[in-house]
């Protein structure tokens, strides 16, 4: 890996691309989970893993400067699981798969005085507004369970995003992702819109994200899946600490003559001190989930941590709490078990 880092390094340097840098973030630690998925069922797993506090990566990125106030971009971005070394995987199934390809971002783009517009595989951006009400950073240990609010992903291949620029603290975004595999035989297609508006002033943030997934696969008649997300943040910097809130929703329709939807509906708070080289940590929230014919459920999460920073690039934590909460519920449309994951994790962080 650090020989291929040299080489892509050396390769960009010698290109037209003026500004190059190579970035990531790396974490591992010791995690002990324990995930119910029903009453009588648990499963644990405990060792050294990532996760724990943010996703691993590293990226490089770049830009020309072609004059007139534009630039070309690039960006390329791949997940790291630190604890097996596997590649193209962060948080999802643990690291034990591993992929080749640049999983997070592979995008080039323009931009300037109009904004930006990049193409390619772009960062989600109603899981950025979600992620953006937490401290936790979507990992093992977030109260946070709905990011990915239209079961778009984190990212999206195949799209474009345009963003405006910051007009007195206020920035917008759009994101169109589309693919479309049909024959002659059947149809197979997706497409994934997303909106954003975020604000940012002084002590102030807030911002707001619709989205909208659909997916046909089938012959004529079949109505095609469709999931819709909504995502809002708000966060203020009183000095002696920051509290941030957030509320995502989520309706997903299956796709069947006789749908089956399924709604989820998350609320949380946090508050982040901090107290010299030490951060304190702390989030609750709620979730809720119906499905059709009655079918419903409700849990409480919770999480306390420390960041303990050793440089400005280098920290150890701590973590431990209870989320992806939901008590058993029955009815006439189907089933919730009992689920929640309970965990606590210690480790290290390194940031270049």
């Amino acid at each position: 890996m650090k020989k291929t880092l040299i080489a892509v390094a050396a390769l960009a340097a010698t290109a037209s691309f003026a500004q190059v840098s190579v970035y990531g973030r790396l974490d591992a630690g010791y995690a002990n989970t324990t995930l119910t998925t029903s009453a009588t069922t648990e499963s644990k797993r405990n060792g050294i893993e990532s996760h724990n506090a943010v996703s691993s990566l590293w990226g490089i990125k770049g830009s020309e400067d072609l004059g007139g106030g534009m630039k070309a971009t690039f960006n390329l971005e791949q997940d790291i699981y630190v604890a097996n070394g596997n590649l193209g995987v962060s948080g999802a199934g643990n690291g034990t798969t591993s992929a080749a390809n640049m999983s997070r971002q592979a995008n080039v783009g323009l931009s300037g005085g109009f904004g930006s517009v990049s193409l390619g595989r772009n960062s989600s951006l109603l899981f950025g507004i979600g992620a953006s009400s937490s401290y936790f950073g979507a990992t093992r240990l977030d109260i946070g369970n709905l990011y990915n609010a239209d079961s778009a992903g984190s990212n999206v291949a195949n799209s474009v995003v345009y963003s405006t620029p910051n007009m007195s603290g206020f920035t917008a975004a759009v994101l169109y992702g589309t693919t479309d595999t049909s024959s002659t035989v059947s149809d197979t297609k997706s497409t994934v819109t997303q909106g954003t508006l975020r604000y940012a002033s002084g002590p102030l943030q807030a911002g707001i994200g619709f989205g909208n997934n659909s997916s046909y696969a089938g012959g004529v008649g079949v109505p095609e899946g469709v999931t819709k997300g909504t995502s809002l943040f708000g966060a203020y910097n009183f000095g002696v600490a920051e509290v941030r809130v957030g509320m995502i929703a989520r309706k997903a329709s299956t796709a069947a003559a006789s749908p089956i939807d399924t709604e989820d509906k998350e609320t949380n708070v946090q508050v982040s001190v901090p107290m010299g080289k030490a951060t304190l940590l702390a989030g609750i929230g709620n979730n809720t989930r119906t499905i059709t014919g009655g079918a419903d459920s409700k849990g409480s999460d919770y999480v306390v941590g420390v960041n303990y920073a050793l440089s400005k690039q280098t920290y150890v934590y701590g973590r431990v709490g209870t989320t992806g909460k939901f008590d058993a519920s029955t009815g006439t449309g189907g089933n919730i078990a009992e689920q929640k994951t309970v965990g606590s994790a210690v480790g290290l962080v390194v940031q270049f």
